[in-house]
């Protein structure tokens, strides 16, 4: 969510579709987001059978691990999609997101590698920093 933030993304009032369920990203996220009283569906790994679903989302957030499983034909006009999924392919490591299909309809897109690796670094470099001066 500090990716968010820092981008000024208002996600009040928006629904969040959450893409994976996993220990990492799905599950941290949703009980943060049930804390929060925010709006969200978690959608499993079989994101083409729940397409409707994740085209209905204001914020798509996957974490799924499965190169390119997110089109742009799942992504409405105007969301907000963030990619915290990684894998390789081909040797490169690659997002959750087909980025070419996706980025003409988002209105915001992290990229990976880029987008949430470096803001989780950040953020634990300002959670480190704060703890030290306690």
């Amino acid at each position: 969510m500090a990716l968010l933030e820092a981008h000024e993304v208002d996600w009040h009032h928006k629904h969040v579709a959450i893409l994976g369920a996993g220990m990492l990203v799905g599950r941290p996220l949703a009980l943060w987001l049930t804390r929060e009283h925010a709006h969200f569906t978690v959608i499993g790994a079989d994101v083409e059978r729940d397409a409707d679903r994740v085209r209905a989302a204001d914020i798509v957030i996957s974490g799924i691990g499965k190169p390119g499983i997110v089109t742009g034909e799942m992504i409405k006009e105007g969301a907000t999609v963030i990619d915290a999924g990684t894998s390789e392919s081909q040797g490169k490591v690659v997002g959750d997101v087909d980025t070419d299909s996706v980025r003409p309809k988002a209105s915001f897109l992290s990229p990976v590698p880029g987008g949430v690796g470096p803001m989780t670094v950040a953020v634990l470099m300002r959670n480190v920093a704060a703890l030290a001066q306690k």
